[in-house]
């Protein structure tokens, strides 16, 4: 069976990336973060037969969602970010130097334009590390819990996530929430070294830390796509 296929809805061609998943139950049509189209998650036993008859009689929702997801929004000079809550405006300096400074409310990214997409990225990405790993540090031995190591990704969906190991997970764009949004999301996984679940045990440990899980993640619901495709793939 090939990994994927296109289907054609309302005149538009839509991609489907096609996965099997051993513990899938059913098959599952979403939309696919790495493309424009969607993505099906198919138990073993599934055949290209039950692929195409389910994404067939799904084509219509499946491409109002598409035509509804917020549009991508690459790194440009003169862009707006909300870094941590603080305005911040994207400035290109056609300078020799390969670089990216923050000064005041500007980040000033020097080189060739065509590099200022992966410039700002990778200051993003470097900036997330510095902000969470020591508040996830401080937080982590509030609990008495020492973390295996902190990791910044570049995640579709996922904000955050912890191993059994004790190693964490965040998503860079986390530095483009509010501040207050960002503990919470730091509170919750330096939580799941105590407890991985989501027990009553667990949300009262998030709590110590004096954060707002609901209006977080409130928030994150509301804000989350749009966040999603800022930035590269």
């Amino acid at each position: 069976m090939p990994d994927s296929f296109d289907i054609v809805h309302d005149g538009t061609r839509i991609p489907i990336r096609m996965k099997r998943n051993k513990r899938a139950r059913r098959l599952i049509l979403r939309l696919d973060q790495e493309s424009e189209g969607g993505v099906l998650t198919l138990p073993v036993h599934a055949t290209q037969k039950d692929a195409m008859v389910l994404v067939q009689e799904n084509a219509a929702w499946l491409h109002t969602k598409i035509q509804e997801r917020p549009p991508r929004e690459e790194f440009r000079d003169r862009q707006v970010l909300s870094l941590l809550g603080t305005p911040v405006t994207i400035l290109h300096s056609p300078g020799g130097r390969a670089d990216v400074q923050l000064e005041n409310n500007e980040l000033i990214v020097y080189g060739r334009p065509e590099h200022l997409q992966r410039r700002v990225f990778d200051w993003l990405r470097k900036h997330a590390q510095e902000v969470i790993t020591p508040r996830a540090e401080e937080m982590a031995g509030r609990l008495g819990k020492r973390i295996g190591k902190i990791s910044i990704r570049n995640t579709r969906s996922r904000w955050g996530s912890c191993s059994r190991t004790g190693n964490l997970s965040f998503c860079w764009r986390l530095v483009l929430t509010p501040d207050w949004v960002l503990e919470y999301v730091i509170a919750h996984e330096v939580s799941h070294l105590v407890h991985m679940n989501h027990s009553q045990a667990f949300w009262r440990t998030v709590q110590t830390f004096d954060v707002a899980p609901d209006r977080a993640r409130t928030w994150l619901g509301d804000n989350g796509p749009r966040l999603h495709r800022i930035g590269p793939l």
